[in-house]
């Protein structure tokens, strides 16, 4: 799922500058314009209809600096 949003077009604040990129600053700040809230906004909405394709017992398993955590979806 972390690839689909490096097709973010966005922009980190630097101390010497703005720096364009692709995708999400994990650790810090990250600007989106108008193009890249829409195209974010489109990638959320149809993880949102993947997500309700699933069965009625979703396990996801999230790996966060090196933690494990899980959630369950008990329903669509």
């Amino acid at each position: 799922m972390w690839d689909t949003l490096q097709w973010i077009p966005s922009k980190t604040p630097r101390k010497t500058g703005i720096e364009e990129g692709l995708g999400l600053n994990r650790w810090g700040i990250t600007v989106l314009d108008d193009e890249s809230v829409e195209k974010i906004s489109n990638i959320l909405y149809l993880w949102r209809i993947l997500f309700k394709m699933s069965s009625l017992n979703l396990h996801l398993l999230v790996v966060l600096c090196g933690q494990k955590m899980s959630w369950w979806n008990t329903s669509n």
